[in-house]
């Protein structure tokens, strides 16, 4: 059997490559001005964060962040 839960962590995570690919598109403007709001997707990557600090993110984008964070830590 699939597990639903981790085939929704994989479609969230695959948002990650997406938006650091198409950086100039129409379609992720909206993204990249919350990410950049906190130094960029790039950067926040790289960092050890907690997205219980990032008020002002939307809740679909602290969910990427969280799975990528708990995938890293594995």
């Amino acid at each position: 059997m699939t597990d639903p839960n981790i085939t929704f962590k994989a479609l969230k995570l695959a948002w990650i490559p997406r938006l650091i690919k198409s950086d100039k598109s129409n379609w992720c403007t909206n993204p990249n001005h919350f990410f950049k709001r906190m130094g960029g997707l790039n950067f926040l990557l790289r960092c050890n964060y907690d997205t219980k600090y990032f008020n002002d993110l939307p809740v679909f984008y602290k969910k990427i962040l969280d799975n990528f964070k708990e995938l890293k830590n594995r």
